[in-house]
């Protein structure tokens, strides 16, 4: 029997699966000195999944987990997107109450130091930067300014390698969607915008976010398993002249501040 599992999603081959994996939720909870904001919940046999009330929390619990020895338990990665944490296993079978009773120390509040990323940016090729500042009421100048401007957060990754979701947009330009049919081809760096975030495509790919500029660093090397933006990171974009852009084109993404 094929059975989705109510909350996670996740479909597991047979009936006594489905169970122990149930079974294993409400084992979780119930370790010894678990606080009541560690809510580790199966997904599928070989993952755990914790929710957070905000990105910040999510984000620290993170950091803070891949600090402990959790490899020794079978943890091969652990992964953050938006209010959420993964938590991945080498096998099955697993010790799962002893990965929560290794967590309960972590303190979601602490904070955490951010690694600062700076992109640099030549706005005057962004493809669509004209027609956002017409859709947002502004000039292109105001655009580029108010894009630079902001601190953002690398919040998850996806949809293909090293693609950076990042927020959030300042309020004068945010709320933009998607375009109505995206582009076959986006090409590689460009920095696009759409909703309330923006991101650097990291290879030529069909898209759908507005263009509003383009870095001439390389922003992932999948083929290298090389990606320096990771969930947690804050950027700042930094514009450029295309002068610039021509001096700095192919090279990669420069070093953490």
């Amino acid at each position: 029997v094929r059975t989705h599992l109510p909350r996670t999603g996740q479909v597991v081959a047979g009936r006594r699966s489905v169970c122990l994996l149930q079974d294993l939720g409400g084992a979780l909870r119930s370790v010894a000195g678990n606080p009541p904001w560690l809510n580790l919940e199966p997904l599928g046999d070989m993952a755990l999944l914790a929710h957070f009330a905000s990105e910040d929390e999510a984000m620290g619990f993170a950091r803070q987990a891949r600090e402990r020895p959790l490899g020794r338990l079978g943890v091969i990665d652990v992964t953050a997107a938006y209010r959420a944490v993964s938590l991945h296993f080498d096998s099955p079978g697993r010790d799962r109450a002893a990965v929560a009773s290794m967590l309960t120390e972590v303190n979601t509040h602490s904070g955490f130091t951010s690694r600062t990323r700076e992109i640099p940016c030549c706005y005057e090729m962004g493809e669509d930067l004209e027609w956002v500042a017409r859709q947002l009421e502004l000039k292109p100048m105001d655009v580029v300014a108010a894009h630079a401007s902001a601190t953002y957060t690398v919040y998850a990754l996806g949809f293909i390698p090293g693609f950076a979701y990042m927020g959030w947009l300042p309020t004068n330009l945010a709320g933009l969607p998607r375009r109505e049919t995206p582009r076959t081809a986006v090409p590689e760096g460009s920095v696009a915008m759409a909703g309330r975030q923006t991101g650097v495509y990291p290879a030529k790919v069909p898209g759908g976010w507005h263009l509003i500029g383009k870095t001439p660093c390389r922003v992932a090397r999948p083929e290298d398993g090389w990606f320096p933006l990771q969930a947690g990171d804050k950027v700042r974009f930094r514009p450029i002249t295309s002068s610039e852009y021509s001096a700095l084109a192919g090279i990669d993404l420069p070093g953490v501040e």
